[in-house]
């Protein structure tokens, strides 16, 4: 079981933070790499056959889990202890 965060900054990881550091000496808006968890999908089973389960984030601030034709609210802390297979992260402000 691997923990998964709900928001993730991933400035130290890429070269805007050399950039970020340079421009807010300079007055300049510094660039975000900050991301939210918006969706992922679960699977149950093995290689040969199984389920998927998807959750995904509504707007509104809350958790969906879309389960074949049943569609569910959840809260963010079944989410959270769930066994992401696949993470969806959306960046949390645009340029």
């Amino acid at each position: 079981f691997v923990k998964f965060p709900l928001e993730l900054n991933m400035t130290p990881y890429t070269c805007d933070s050399i950039y970020q550091d340079q421009s807010t000496n300079r007055g300049v808006n510094p660039i975000s790499n900050e991301y939210q968890l918006f969706s992922l999908v679960t699977h149950f089973g093995n290689m040969e056959n199984g389920h998927y389960i998807s959750y995904i984030r509504h707007p509104r601030a809350m958790w969906v889990k879309c389960d074949d034709a049943f569609i569910t609210k959840t809260s963010v802390e079944t989410v959270l202890k769930t066994q992401g297979y696949l993470l969806f992260y959306i960046k949390k402000h645009l340029c």
